[in-house]
């Protein structure tokens, strides 16, 4: 806790362990934690639930999930084997994605 106290708004902070796609049920886990620490984490920095892969069974929720979080979504596909139609759903059409209104 007492790094906290050193974070800058613009600093990115990661707000969940790696998220792990061969793991049964991660998918469901990882957005728990993401979520319930973002609550008080996003006061001290831009959040980052990890990156994800576009091709694991969870994509669509993981993507949507990022893309609401307000924070940076990056993903760890093999070059050229991700699922574009899962990044369209995300991004505009010059590759960057909306950040939501913060309250």
């Amino acid at each position: 806790m007492e790094s906290l106290s050193s974070f800058q708004p613009a600093k990115i902070l990661r707000t969940s362990e790696d998220y792990q796609q061969d793991v049964k049920d991660m998918a469901k886990l990882h957005a728990v934690f993401n979520t319930y620490n973002l609550l008080y984490l996003r006061y001290f920095g831009i959040p980052d639930f990890d990156m994800f892969m576009t091709v694991d069974d969870n994509a669509t929720f993981q993507a949507i999930l990022r893309a609401l979080s307000g924070g940076i979504v990056y993903i760890t596909d093999i070059p050229g084997m991700e699922k574009e139609e899962i990044i369209k759903r995300i991004a505009l059409s010059d590759s960057t994605v909306p950040i939501p209104m913060k309250f």
